[in-house]
């Protein structure tokens, strides 16, 4: 069962918090009274901010009189939290309970009900009685919250007092309160805080008042301040985000910092600049607003400027928390007020730029806003930083994204020459209201394609984009999309790319790779494609997460055809043959090229062959799972490479099934698959030499391998390694041709040692025994070798190191293990030499039947090798003599 969501929390909040008795001896500094609903936690954080000093002048004596005390000093700060405003009340409390002096009375409101009227402003409660102010200790233990929800706004801050403070005859402040504004506004954009310094706290409250009313209600509310605060305060307040900072001027020296801030002297003369300059402080500068401007003119007067900022105040309110500045909603009240017709210019050609993302709850400021834009149109980049500002202000982006595409659209020579980088994906403009113009941009583009191919390049890559972000994706975009299309399969691939490179091209959005970029590269051919380096590949491709070279999840067929070769270029390296500047690990190689061939396999425009080539070459680049593999081999036997099995079935350690299967393989396809077809066949033999039928059938097997088309750049698989000196050594006892010594088998062969020669010998005694290596053969070599003058040709086993010669080893194990089924006497040792003894001198033939009787009964003996006829036939290893 579902729990039941909590009740919503109470619209405002009091609490106060202080150190006193509360009469269980419990004593020092704890919260006294909380009102309203506060979690332990937000307590917790409202307390954190109180200061729990005050040492802000004048100080009361050590036994002030009750007017000193009524006079003394109070402290306002107040900031949004949680969307709620909080405001934090302080003031110097006399001695605590025990005696102790410097006590701090803090009284803290929240208020959750975000109501903004004409007129009002947080800093209103300057003043308030409603604040608790008790001095002394049984005070503070007695003082109790009213009734009000909220202290009630006072009688020291009014519009009207905002008005007379700044227009003082007798005190020039309009220069400073320009700059304040636009410092504070810059603050609420993210600038830097601004510290205040001024002369009394009346002052401080004053500035903060006529800055908070020169703002619209929503930003007022979002203004945070403090009255005043010791220069110690200022870095936890820029933690805190507090905008506005006041510090007495007096405690402020040479040696004081600001931690960043922008510090304005409420008495300097600032230098003061128009918009888009800065005004000139003595501590640094402010860039100018539009808001500044307006000063002049809304305090002509105190009843025009009343008039004018409530009227801004109900603008402001209509539009809620989607005014895009400050200045529109003044702007709008001023060039509604005949009185101020010297501004009106400057204050339409703000309404006209600035406007908010939408206007539809002031109806009455239609006709002005249609007068606005038509004196002072709009630019694309106007357009298109009110749009930036509303996204990043998370209002509706549609009315701004509109007012940008028909303001870029209507410039062409701004579609033909601007760079406006990256562009928000609002995807929600109505393209019924504009689709004229853009049939128009696009029936001209197709006239000029031709003989100017990289101006309408850009146009339409620009126009492309602009209409993929913005526009909504319905049935009138598809349309748009088709014509586009149409106008992309015009352009010459290398214009874009020579026109742009990088630099432009990270800014065309992944829906237009996707759907422009990608089928466009296909009309170039392969070879130029492959030159691409590994990041541009990555960037075509891009999908948004990060992952390099990410196979798109929904391809297109532009995408199965042009992947296959992406991840091959990247693969192979650039063209220097310097490694992929990608950083993909093997398992993210090996995703990209699974994923790159089974494109290939299902892609009908390439012909098998193409398929075989492409299948080949990126298998060869990083081996997929054995289990696809085989797959495809099956599947698409026509369409893989016979090498796409290579590298696996050479190198690695495929699965027997795997190896039976490749083994059944029809041969004679070509070169490169019967080369396979008989690895595997050879690494069958080695896990079970039974299964080798005769040694007409091995000698086959291994020169087919041993003709492999595909080169061995690393030692082959131990097994095969084996298998193959195994089987050369048989072929070559048979006097095979292709066995030669020294011959290119021979030498390619040489490079494939086997790691251990023991495993070898093991393997070459099993083929004894099962008579698919002659040992008549090995007896011959090991007898000849006897003879100094009896020159034999070199076998591939000669190269073997081991502790006696290798027939001499084959020899004792068949012997020892009663296998020997070799010559057993004189005239069997000779007929076993005669192949060799044939080929040599007459001389030589002469010495070594003059030797041969003697030496055959000292080698028959050495090896204790009896002949089948004596009655005593018995067979022992020279280790048993």
């Amino acid at each position: 069962m579902t729990a039941a969501p909590p009740p919503p929390a109470s619209q405002y909040a009091q609490l106060t918090y202080t150190s006193f008795d509360d009469g269980a001896g419990r004593g020092g500094w704890q919260v006294k009274e909380v009102r309203g609903d506060l979690t332990t936690a937000q307590r917790d954080t409202l307390v954190g901010r109180v200061v729990t000093r005050f040492d802000l002048d004048p100080r009361l004596p050590d036994f002030p009189t009750e007017a000193q005390i009524a006079e003394r000093p109070s402290r306002l700060a107040y900031a949004r939290m949680d969307d709620a405003g909080v405001f934090w009340h302080t003031t110097a409390a006399g001695p605590d309970a025990t005696g102790r002096p410097g006590n701090v009375f803090a009284h803290i409101a929240v208020d959750r009900s975000r109501v903004h009227r004409p007129g009002y402003r947080p800093i209103r409660l300057w003043g308030s009685p409603d604040w608790l102010r008790p001095y002394r200790a049984e005070n503070v233990a007695a003082a109790r919250l009213g009734t009000a929800d909220i202290p009630a706004p006072g009688s020291i801050i009014t519009l009207s007092s905002v008005v007379r403070f700044v227009t003082d005859d007798a005190v020039d402040r309009q220069g400073v309160f320009r700059v304040l504004i636009d410092a504070v506004t810059h603050a609420l954009e993210d600038g830097p805080a601004v510290v205040l310094l001024t002369h009394s706290h009346d002052a401080s409250a004053a500035w903060i008042a006529a800055v908070s009313y020169l703002l619209p209600p929503e930003l007022a509310g979002r203004l945070g301040w403090t009255t005043h605060d010791r220069p110690d305060q200022i870095p936890a307040h820029i933690d805190r985000g507090t905008h506005l900072i006041a510090v007495p001027a007096d405690s402020v020296d040479e040696r004081t910092t600001f931690g960043g801030a922008l510090v304005i002297d409420e008495n300097e003369a600032p230098l003061l600049g128009d918009v888009g300059s800065v005004h000139r402080v003595a501590r640094g500068e402010v860039p100018v607003s539009a808001l500044s401007t307006f000063v002049e003119g809304v305090l002509e007067d105190e009843d025009t400027a009343v008039a004018v900022l409530l009227r801004r105040d109900e603008v402001g309110l209509a539009l809620g928390g989607q005014s895009t500045s400050g200045a529109w909603p003044l702007a709008v009240a001023i060039a509604e007020n005949p009185a101020l017709d010297e501004f009106h210019d400057d204050a339409l050609r703000v309404v006209a730029h600035d406007e908010p993302a939408d206007t539809a709850a002031l109806p009455e400021v239609a006709a002005l806003i249609a007068r606005a834009r038509k004196q002072f149109p709009i630019t694309p980049d106007e357009a298109l930083a009110q749009l930036r500002k509303a996204v990043a202000g998370q209002s509706d982006p549609g009315i701004p994204a509109s007012r940008f595409l028909v303001a870029a659209l209507d410039d062409r020579q701004w579609l033909h020459t601007s760079s406006f980088g990256k562009l928000p994906a609002v995807q929600a403009v109505d393209l019924s209201g504009v689709r004229a113009t853009i049939t128009s941009l696009l029936a001209d583009a197709e006239k000029s394609v031709d003989h100017e191919p990289t101006g309408t390049a850009i146009f339409v890559i620009r126009l492309t984009i602009l209409l993929d972000q913005l526009a909504r994706h319905d049935s009138e975009f598809v349309e748009v999309e088709a014509e586009l299309t149409r106008l992309w399969e015009r352009i010459d691939p290398s214009v874009i790319w020579d026109t742009n490179q990088q630099s432009n091209l990270v800014f065309i959005p992944l829906g237009v790779r996707a759907k422009f970029v990608r089928p466009s590269l296909l009309r170039w051919n392969r070879v130029h494609l492959e030159a691409f380096r590994s990041p541009l590949w990555n960037w075509v491709f891009d999908d948004g997460s990060g992952r390099p070279l990410e196979p798109p999840a929904n391809p297109s067929n532009a995408d199965r055809r042009l992947y296959p070769i992406a991840v091959a270029a990247c693969l192979r390296g650039t063209p220097a043959g310097t490694p992929d500047a990608l950083n993909l690990g093997t398992e993210q190689r090996q995703a990209a090229v699974t994923q790159a061939i089974e494109f290939v396999l299902e892609d009908l425009t390439l012909d098998d062959a193409q398929a075989r080539d492409l299948t080949g070459e990126l298998t060869r680049l990083e081996a997929p799972a054995a289990a696809d593999l085989l797959m495809w081999t099956h599947e698409k036997p026509r369409r893989t490479s016979p090498t796409m099995l290579h590298d696996h079935v050479f190198y690695e350690n495929p699965t027997p099934d795997m190896l039976y299967d490749l083994a059944g393989q029809p041969r004679g396809v070509d070169a490169a698959q019967d080369a396979l077809v008989a690895a595997a066949c050879l690494r069958r033999f080695h896990m079970n030499p039974g299964n080798i039928p005769d040694p007409p059938t091995l000698i086959e097997t291994v020169r087919v391998c041993m003709g492999d088309p595909v080169g061995w750049n690393r030692p082959l698989a131990e097994d095969l390694r084996r298998m193959l000196y195994a089987g050369m050594l048989v072929a070559q006892s048979r006097a095979a041709a292709f066995a030669t010594a020294g011959g290119p088998a021979d030498e390619r062969l040489t490079h494939q040692r086997p790691d251990t020669a023991n495993r070898l010998l093991d393997l070459l005694g099993i083929l004894i025994g099962r008579k698919l290596l002659d040992i008549g053969w090995v007896a011959a070599r090991s007898y000849l070798s006897q003879f100094e003058h009896i020159r034999i040709d070199h076998v591939i086993a000669d190269d073997l190191a081991t502790e006696e010669p290798w027939a001499d080893r084959l020899l004792d194990e068949a012997v020892q293990d009663q296998r020997y089924h070799g010559p057993a006497t004189a005239d069997a040792l000779r007929d076993a030499v005669w192949p060799t003894l044939r080929t040599v001198t007459a001389a030589d033939a002469q010495d070594f039947f003059a030797e041969h009787p003697k030496q055959a009964s000292a080698w028959l003996e050495s090896f204790k090798i009896i002949s089948p006829e004596s009655p005593l036939r018995w067979l022992r290893s020279r280790e048993d003599r």
